[in-house]
């Protein structure tokens, strides 16, 4: 995504410093509040608890590496079913999307390009 300096919307999205490592989880408090959440990391239930806490009321999760180049699961959909498990758990509401089998992507060395979304709203 191509964000223009002085674009409006640049001034509200908001970067945490460490998202090479899914350690930040642990002092995230610059994701309070956050309405889209980008995950390219392994992470199970526990993480995706931490992320619905600091989420906002209603929020967007999505995932890479839905599947792999010979069309089987990947850590997203991993990090999908821990996210649906900790939304079902809390019983907040959610769209899935998911790719299709034959959207995976053979690009550089077989890293794949699948992309899956969680529309989400908290219950309240």
């Amino acid at each position: 995504v191509f964000i223009e300096r002085g674009c409006e919307l640049n001034e509200r999205i908001k970067i945490h410093p460490r998202v090479w490592s899914k350690d930040f989880l642990d002092n995230a408090d610059t994701l309070s509040g956050s309405d889209f959440i980008f995950n390219d990391a392994n992470i199970d239930v526990e993480d995706c608890k931490k992320l619905y806490d600091l989420a906002a009321n209603e929020f967007i999760f999505t995932t890479h590496d839905y599947f792999n180049k010979t069309g089987g699961f990947e850590k997203g959909y991993k990090a999908i079913q821990s996210m649906l498990h900790v939304l079902k758990s809390k019983g907040a509401t959610y769209e899935l999307y998911l790719p299709e089998e034959d959207w995976y992507f053979t690009g550089y060395n077989g890293i794949n390009g699948c992309v899956a979304l969680l529309k989400c709203k908290k219950k309240i």
